[in-house]
């Protein structure tokens, strides 16, 4: 089975593990927002 998962914060990680516990088999796909900004001193920004 594919499980895709919108969102990795603190509840998308959870239902990740228990799906991968329950089912080993399973192509699990978890999807983050992330915004990325190139800044001169710290090179990557990531909010």
């Amino acid at each position: 089975m594919k499980i895709i998962i919108v969102g990795s914060v603190a509840a998308g990680t959870y239902v990740a593990a228990k799906a991968r516990w329950n089912d080993e088999s399973d192509e699990i796909i978890v999807y983050e927002r992330v915004q990325i900004f190139l800044t001169p001193s710290a090179g990557y920004l990531i909010i």
